[in-house]
């Protein structure tokens, strides 16, 4: 019998980031046995161009991410302009849910997919950024059974997210960058061992960065209403009443 291997090495960042994933996939040997998702914070109008300047630098083939395709272990998966990237099951899929933390992609929605589909095979990472997008993520993929890596704070250019991501969960590696891909590498060869019961709170949130619309009784029981409304589509935002949603009032309602 195989025994599955914590294989899923989901990334994210920000500000600071670019140069620490070309790093990071500079250091990876072209045979590891892992598949890679990288979401960086980016315009919707962002001309896309991060697969291609990270492939640069890979041993690993690093392509945009297709909805529809396959996962793939060996491969890197990099998150398009205004979509986020989710992995269900064992296929990539291009969300347009609403934007969180003000931006899609998100880190937090691929994060939560992982955990989802993944479970105790999935390794979240957090790098240098601004704001605490990848912080909710990351206590999702911990919740259910996952590992937790965070960029060193002191060694980031920008250590909001790093920062946010250690108050958010129990991390269980934190890593300086020029050790990232060592310790990736380390982690890809571990058996993968624990529960994975994900919650239906989970489940949701997953459904709603895909596209899904929900009514707002399915919505309460994730989130509760708020005052604020979203100055570009006046909808109503809704905050996570247990304080796992980021900022608490960047997801919309509809």
């Amino acid at each position: 019998m195989n025994q599955q291997k914590k294989n899923i090495l989901a990334n994210g960042g920000s500000i600071g980031s670019g140069e620490v994933l070309r790093t990071l996939l500079g250091g990876l040997a072209p045979d590891l046995p892992a598949s890679i998702f990288v979401t960086t914070r980016i315009s919707a109008h962002s001309a896309g161009i991060l697969a291609e300047n990270l492939n640069s630098k890979s041993a690993l083939p690093v392509i945009g991410a297709l909805d529809g395709q396959p996962v793939e272990s060996g491969h890197v998966y990099v998150a398009p302009p205004d979509r986020h990237l989710l992995v269900i099951g064992d296929t990539i899929r291009l969300g347009d849910g609403p934007r969180e933390n003000m931006v899609r992609p998100a880190i937090d929605p691929m994060f939560r997919s992982v955990a989802l589909s993944y479970g105790p095979r999935a390794v979240g990472l957090v790098l240098s950024g601004m704001l605490d997008d990848g912080a909710a993520g990351l206590h999702a993929i911990k919740s259910c059974g996952g590992t937790a890596v965070v960029q060193h704070p002191l060694a980031a250019k920008a250590d909001e997210m790093p920062l946010a991501a250690l108050e958010a969960t129990q991390v269980d590696h934190v890593v300086h960058r020029d050790d990232l891909a060592r310790t990736l590498t380390e982690i890809a060869g571990r058996v993968a061992t624990g529960d994975h019961h994900p919650s239906h709170g989970l489940r949701l949130e997953v459904e709603i960065a895909a596209g899904r619309r929900l009514g707002s009784s399915e919505l309460s029981k994730i989130s509760g209403p708020s005052p604020i409304s979203c100055p570009h589509c006046q909808g109503v935002r809704r905050g996570d009443p247990h304080g796992h949603a980021g900022d608490g009032g960047t997801r919309h309602a509809a």
